[in-house]
């Protein structure tokens, strides 16, 4: 699978996605294989996005990304930013956004 080694976010702002997280990605959530050529499009237009200050972590959520058993579910990408740079940590599908964050962007009223 060919990826990106950034995108860009729907504030402008450079994520780095580097090849350890496709790996992570590829070995823990193998469901997301075939739609990691879509994260960049997740990143760039979200539906929602939240953050979660304990882990200084941005999850972005985008539906009609995934197809076939999981359509209908997000697909959620995990952005940690840290001293100045911002990463990719990992990517999965969920049915609902995850309780408990803190909702920053909601592009679905827009």
């Amino acid at each position: 699978m060919n990826t990106a080694d950034h995108c860009i976010d729907y504030r402008g702002r450079r994520i780095e996605f580097p090849r350890s997280a496709v790996r992570h990605i590829q070995d823990k959530h193998s469901e997301i294989d075939p739609y990691l050529s879509r994260i960049c499009d997740v990143l760039a237009e979200p539906d929602l996005v939240y953050s979660r200050g304990s882990t200084n972590t941005h999850l972005y959520y985008k539906l009609g990304i995934c197809s076939g058993e999981f359509t209908g579910r997000y697909l959620v990408v995990y952005v940690r930013y840290n001293n100045g740079g911002r990463h990719i940590r990992t990517a999965h599908s969920t049915s609902t956004p995850i309780r408990g964050d803190f909702l920053i962007y909601d592009g679905t009223n827009e």
